[in-house]
């Protein structure tokens, strides 16, 4: 499985889907809109999608299954602030790795 924090319009999920059909994708963004606007163009569906604030670790969710997460350009939204986000992936045995861009 493949998770993309902060997937924003979605598009790198679309593209990466093309290449590599055999994974199954998540996304999880922080903004509503985002998140109603994936669902509605068939990205992915609702049950795939988490709302995730870097800023409140209560809302840090991940796929059930080990996955690989990747951000592009969205961390750094965060100023300092990553640290409470990365922990999560770190000490959750199902995050087999991760990619920031």
């Amino acid at each position: 499985m493949i998770i993309e924090y902060g997937f924003g319009t979605g598009s790198n999920i679309n593209f990466l889907k093309r290449f590599f059909s055999e994974y199954s994708f998540y996304g999880a963004e922080w903004v509503d809109s985002a998140i109603e606007q994936i669902i509605k163009r068939n990205i992915l569906p609702k049950e795939k999608v988490f709302l995730t604030n870097y800023f409140d670790e209560n809302t840090f969710q991940s796929p059930p299954e080990p996955y690989i997460m990747f951000t592009n350009a969205s961390l750094e939204q965060c100023g300092a602030n990553y640290q409470k986000f990365m922990d999560y992936q770190i000490s959750n045995e199902l995050c087999l790795g991760g990619i920031h861009i």
